[in-house]
């Protein structure tokens, strides 16, 4: 059929293993490589060896380097190469014997001179190995190099779509759980992602050490402390022992700030920069692969309480305690623009590139101004463009009678439009960028104040003050679930035996079943941070 082309399976397999090594997946990348016997040197023609082989008169070793890219079984290898043998030394010998008979092939004494000029048989292996070395060298396992190179860049600018993932519990447990966990799973709703149920493993900080931020990433899970510590833990131990395989830089406490705790941080796509703030004003730029600082700098006077990188990891924007917010480029370090206007704490500020202003659908336009959304104490969520006077303002105070501070500002997945908008009340909102009120979500008792949330891309979490998480759908705003006794089961003790305020929730990015949560009361006997599935 016109238009359809064909890959061979050993090029699927290096472009598997490609992705494999890029996620961190070492082991398996090695498995799929001894099971296969396909590495990333398969199908590419080494000259240089052919070369050597033909200076060498070994023409079997020629030929086998030149049809490494189709032997791909073992009985069509021993065959091919053996008839390419074969045809290689006729070929020598016939041209051995034209050359000291050359009578006998011409009858010119022109052509003669010609064609058999008089070279021993080491000159003309070399003129041959010096025209092999002289071509261009083309690996023929380009079109997997191709698509991940693609690839790899559409997740550094967030042009992948949202992907949605899921993962059964495999986890060993006893029948009582799994008895409890099949009852509360026939309450599920269609359409929502499975509600995580029990605690998996808690997370330890050290003597005196609270949990100040958190972030899920494809390897693992990244947390800020106040004694200063960034922290990388593995995933594959659930969470409760740093990943030292991956990043044997661990080891050694490299990373992390001096004398401050790391209050906010924010992730590339592609995760392999990370952005840290801390209790001093301080910016620094990570590379995760080698936890190197590539960058710091002195962003703010007060404390950087918030971080957003745009989707190709060149600008960064930090809000602080002031109420300022500022846009710095991640190379040069400039000061690109300054948000000023809030009166208080700034608790988010938020890339939003995909907005469609005045029914503008034109998506470059929209990219290229640039709009920035920031949340503050002051009770109101402001739209920026530009750096210049804001173009609008959510304000509670248009559905509610009083002007709570809001804590929490969430980008609904995939969507930069909407946002859910949490302030410090029994209230929360999702609205769009114009102010627009589009559901609702309230806690059970008028009484009770959300402390903290987060959304995967159809259910909302929610911390209440009554030490309960009320679990919402999206969509409908109708309560699905509540799990009781989450801030007691997700903190430790405190000093005035009292339960610790819940500080933040967050979801992994492509485990919707996988919550974490953490409080940074620094009365707690010890800081913990608890993983629930």
């Amino acid at each position: 059929m016109e238009g359809e082309f064909s890959i061979e399976a050993g090029d699927v397999l290096c472009l598997i293993m490609g992705f494999l090594t890029s996620q961190g997946l070492h082991e398996s990348a090695r498995i799929l490589r001894k099971e296969s016997g396909i590495g990333f040197t398969n199908g590419v023609i080494q000259k240089g060896l052919v070369a050597s082989s033909i200076r060498r008169g070994e023409w079997g070793s020629a030929v086998e380097e030149k049809g490494k890219k189709k032997r791909r079984s073992k009985s069509k290898s021993l065959s091919s190469s053996s008839t390419r043998l074969t045809k290689a030394r006729s070929l020598e010998q016939k041209l051995a014997e034209i050359a000291a008979n050359p009578n006998k092939f011409s009858n010119t004494e022109t052509r003669q001179m010609i064609l058999f000029p008089q070279r021993s048989k080491q000159q003309r292996r070399e003129d041959l190995a010096l025209n092999v070395e002289d071509q261009r060298e083309i690996p023929l396992n380009r079109l997997p190099t191709l698509i991940q190179q693609a690839m790899k860049w559409q997740s550094y600018t967030g042009q992948l779509p949202w992907i949605k993932e899921v993962y059964e519990n495999v986890a060993d447990v006893d029948v009582d759980n799994k008895k409890k966990r099949r009852k509360r799973k026939s309450n599920d709703y269609d359409g929502v992602d499975e509600i995580p149920q029990d605690t998996m493993s808690k997370v330890k900080f050290g003597k005196n050490a609270v949990c100040e931020s958190a972030i899920f990433f494809s390897r693992g899970l990244i947390t800020g402390s106040s004694d200063s510590l960034i922290e990388i833990w593995d995933a594959g131990c659930s969470y409760e022992d740093l990943n030292t395989k991956d990043y044997p830089y661990q080891k050694e406490n490299v990373m992390g700030h001096t004398d401050a705790s790391v209050l906010c941080m924010a992730i590339s796509n592609d995760n392999e920069i990370l952005v840290s703030g801390d209790s001093v004003g301080k910016v620094k730029i990570w590379k995760l692969s080698t936890g190197s600082c590539l960058r710091q700098y002195q962003a703010h006077d007060t404390s950087v309480t918030a971080l957003s990188l745009s989707r190709d990891a060149s600008r960064v924007l930090t809000g602080c305690k002031s109420g300022l917010c500022r846009e710095f480029g991640i190379v040069t370090q400039n000061l690109l623009q300054v948000y000023e206007g809030h009166t208080s704490y700034i608790h988010a500020c938020h890339y939003a590139l995909d907005w469609k202003l005045n029914g503008d659908n034109n998506a470059q336009t929209s990219a290229t101004e640039g709009w920035v959304v920031t949340s503050s104490a002051d009770g109101t969520v402001r739209v920026w463009n530009k750096g210049k006077m804001f173009s609008m303002v959510v304000d509670p105070t248009q559905v509610m009678a009083e002007c709570p501070a809001i804590h929490s500002l969430l980008v609904v997945p995939g969507e930069e439009s909407r946002m859910l908008m949490i302030p410090r009340a029994f209230t929360a909102f999702l609205v769009n960028l114009e102010g627009t009120v589009l559901q609702v979500y309230n806690a059970e008792s008028s009484e009770s104040v959300f402390l903290a949330a987060s959304l995967t891309v159809s259910v909302v979490y929610l911390a209440s003050s009554t030490g309960d998480c009320l679990v919402f759908s999206l969509q409908t705003g109708k309560l699905l679930q509540t799990i009781h006794n989450f801030a007691l089961d997700s903190t430790s003790k405190t000093n005035e035996h009292r339960t610790a305020e819940i500080s933040a929730l967050i979801h992994h990015p492509y485990k919707p079943s996988i919550l974490a949560a953490y409080s940074n009361d620094k009365t707690q006997k010890k800081g913990v941070l608890t993983v629930w599935k």
